[in-house]
């Protein structure tokens, strides 16, 4: 969620912690500009950008070093691990993938960070290995704390370039570096950054190929953050950045088929981040949300959206004898939540953040499924021994608030790949 790329003063952003919003309000996100979008004029990347001729990829920083100066073709990819030879049958692969927005607001920004990052830490276990974390509204001060918290726990972490400005944010990513405890891990294969060819906000995406654990097999990691919604709209007119987003998934989906298709033992595809996509709006009836249902924007139909499975489940779980179920007992998995954080007010609930999967099945002479295990949402307690005085950007009042990890929760899924 939040703004248009960049860290705002807080006296120029209305604040959605104190807003009254409710399903039936149009809000997705409110930000005001008080600067011109950046253009980013340097390039640099790993992986080749069929789809974009417009704009070069800006420079990612901390990824081009020697050790990751490798061949991208198929053929340099080095055979699965000698460890593989310990499994008979197939290999079974779980592992844990997360995404958090965390949020360039200004209450005690180290603190957060670290509690942030203890909670990511806990869900990688040996069991579920949390294999992938993509961050949103990353500032150089957050990433000042992030970095090296997930350096220390065996991540290779990679971070949008931010030109060096303190008032800018983007996105970053993880990648589990340690061995599992059969002497495999992932293999970082190539990498970098794609603008969004639509976007007033510098937004794009990073991404990261890697060969999976005891496998020959590939998987694509993506995390984005779309566009925004933004407040007094653009020259005069209403802006919700519902037309940006839907050409920028359609961008971002491009690019992993596009990569798919490219590599034979590319098997697994994944997209996450805040997406911002308001497309379930439970109470509204004439409105359902800015933007159409997610799913049906996409080029392919076999995406899977790692809630779904959870929620058909809880759904069987409270439906009648006919297999119905009634409006206030949804299953829902509100990322956005003013009305479950301590540290937010208001009504506003959304499903902004999200993880998106793709399997190719048979891919060279492997046989590949994965399936979804389950979701968690994180972050939702408060901090022990923080407060925030909260001003509210409507009326001035001043509210001493519990202070979270974020504005957003944490999102993990988790999946267990069978390759055959």
């Amino acid at each position: 969620m939040a703004s248009a790329g960049r860290k705002r003063n807080p006296s120029s952003v209305i604040d959605l912690l104190d807003s009254d919003d409710d399903d039936d309000d149009s809000v997705v996100e409110v930000v005001a500009v008080t600067k011109k979008p950046r253009r980013d004029s340097s390039s640099n990347n790993n992986d080749d950008n069929q789809n974009s001729k417009k704009k070069k990829p800006a420079k990612l920083k901390d990824y081009n070093d020697d050790n990751n100066k490798q061949d991208t073709s198929s053929s340099a990819v080095k055979p699965a691990s000698k460890a593989s030879s310990k499994f008979d049958g197939p290999t079974k692969l779980s592992f844990n993938v997360a995404t958090y927005n965390v949020w360039f607001g200004p209450p005690s920004q180290p603190q957060r960070m670290r509690a942030l990052a203890q909670e990511l830490f806990a869900r990688n276990t040996s069991q579920h290995p949390l294999w992938f974390i993509g961050f949103q509204e990353v500032t150089l001060a957050l990433w000042a704390t992030l970095k090296p918290l997930l350096e220390a726990q065996g991540y290779r972490v990679f971070v949008q370039d931010l030109g060096g400005m303190d008032d800018a944010y983007g996105v970053a990513l993880a990648v589990l570096q340690k061995e599992d405890p059969f002497g495999g891990k992932l293999r970082i294969i190539s990498g970098g950054w794609q603008p969004y060819q639509n976007s007033i906000m510098q937004r794009g995406f990073l991404h990261c190929r890697c060969q999976m654990p005891h496998s020959n097999q590939q998987i694509l990691f993506t995390t984005t953050h779309l566009e925004s919604f933004l407040v007094g709209g653009l020259n005069g007119r209403p802006f919700d950045g519902a037309a940006q987003r839907k050409e920028q998934i359609i961008q971002l989906e491009r690019f992993c088929i596009n990569h798919q298709n490219r590599f034979p033992d590319l098997s697994v595809a994944i997209i996450t981040g805040d997406l911002n996509w308001d497309d379930e709006r439970v109470q509204a009836t004439k409105n359902p949300g800015n933007d159409p249902k997610l799913l049906s924007v996409l080029q392919k139909s076999d995406w899977k959206d790692s809630w779904f499975a959870v929620r058909d489940k809880r759904r069987r779980a409270v439906a009648d004898k006919n297999g119905k179920v009634k409006k206030k007992d949804e299953p829902q998995c509100y990322t956005y939540d003013c009305k479950e954080s301590a540290m937010m007010g208001g009504y506003l609930r959304r499903r902004f953040d999200r993880i998106l999967l793709r399997t190719q099945q048979q891919k060279g002479d492997a046989t590949v499924n994965v399936r979804e295990r389950g979701i968690e949402l994180i972050g939702k307690e408060p901090i022990e021994g923080l407060q925030w005085r909260k001003e509210n950007q409507f009326n001035g009042n001043i509210k001493v608030v519990p202070v979270l990890p974020s504005d957003h929760f944490g999102y993990v899924a988790t999946y267990e790949a069978t390759i055959d």
